[in-house]
């Protein structure tokens, strides 16, 4: 009997020492979890990188987001005593930075970093932009800290300077004038040399003649369509990068013009990025598709469409080419008239490219 006891009581005793160690273990795991946190910036100091990703270099699935003010947190086992080699990249915005970690740190705070034409570690696009009259996205890109090579119509017609660029912007009512070998250069541009497109309002000309698919215009053609009234909406944000940007689900999306190009539906493999219901100067019944705005027969009809595209995107060469933004708002030639919520989007267009 005495046997037995003495037994049991050293199974309980293994038990015990077992389950000691047991949680003593998940103790010290818990404690050598390392963190590095950060803030990635524009190179003006100030604009926070949303959404961008944030790696170990040596180990690119160690990584995570940036959240709505550019903040960022890696943690692991990994992290440990040692110097590590970090990467925030956004679109075709990179940046290497080191981050040193100390012994029996937990945290180790980085102070903000700039993705800044300054730092030698930075990777920045090449930037083109076509001039127009009623939009000034340069004035964005220029405020971000980045500078840009204005693009004249004759630019158009070398594919080799073209494809020099990462990104090409142009401007509502630029002035370049189509040609089938214009259009051929900026389609490669995007499908074939992997280049991304940002176009604005009378800019989706160049979108109906490359990309006829992409999206549907309202009443049937991009001249059709120039029947948006001048107005304030709230915008619907239906992508989640864009809802982290602006920290809600709507934005104020202002038109200070009438006559804006109004979408009236998305093609296949087109991506809606806000909605909104506007005001439009010219109401097309389903038999009348074809009529234009200036029909004497329909001018004087007016109405509000519901959750038409304001802004999308699409990639026609494939997920692993360039990306092409379309927005029938942009940021006024009368600077101070756009909105905070637009100015955040067009900020963030500009990184995502």
């Amino acid at each position: 009997m005495r046997l037995k006891v003495v037994i049991s009581l050293l199974l309980c005793g293994i038990v015990f020492f077992a389950c000691f160690l047991t949680i003593f273990g998940c103790a010290q795991v818990a404690s050598e979890i390392g963190r590095i946190t950060g803030t990635i910036l524009a190179a003006d100091g100030v604009t926070a990188i949303v959404g961008a990703t944030v790696y170990n270099k040596a180990d690119s699935s160690k990584s995570t987001t940036t959240n709505g003010s550019g903040q960022f947190t890696l943690e692991g086992d990994w992290i440990v005593a040692g110097t590590y080699t970090l990467v925030a990249n956004k679109g075709s915005f990179q940046l290497e930075f080191s981050a040193t970690v100390e012994a029996n740190s937990s945290t180790t705070a980085l102070d903000p970093r700039l993705v800044s034409p300054l730092d030698p570690r930075a990777s920045i696009p090449d930037l083109g932009v076509v001039e127009g009259s009623f939009d000034q996205i340069q004035d964005i890109i220029s405020a971000l800290g980045y500078s840009f090579v204005t693009l004249e119509a004759t630019d158009f017609d070398n594919y080799s300077y073209l494809s020099t660029f990462e990104a090409i912007f142009i401007n509502c009512g630029d002035s370049v004038t189509l040609t089938s070998s214009r259009n051929t250069n900026l389609q490669n541009f995007v499908e074939v040399a992997g280049g991304s497109l940002y176009a604005s309002d009378y800019a989706a000309s160049h979108i109906e003649a490359i990309w006829p698919t992409a999206i549907t215009w309202y009443g049937g053609s991009v001249s059709a369509a120039k029947v948006g009234n001048s107005q304030t909406l709230e915008a619907t944000i239906q992508d989640s990068i864009l809802r982290t940007v602006l920290g809600k689900s709507t934005a104020e999306v202002y038109y200070n013009l009438s006559e804006w190009v109004v979408i009236s539906s998305e093609g296949t493999g087109t991506t809606v990025l806000l909605k909104g219901s506007p005001n439009v100067a010219t109401v097309f019944s389903v038999g009348f598709a074809s009529l234009r705005s200036s029909d004497l027969s329909v001018s004087a009809i007016a109405g509000t469409l519901e959750a038409v595209p304001l802004a999308v995107k699409f990639q026609p060469g494939g997920t692993t080419m360039g990306t092409v933004i379309y927005t029938t708002f942009h940021n006024e030639a009368q600077e101070e008239e756009v909105t905070a919520d637009v100015r955040k989007i067009l900020q963030d267009f500009i990184f995502s490219l």
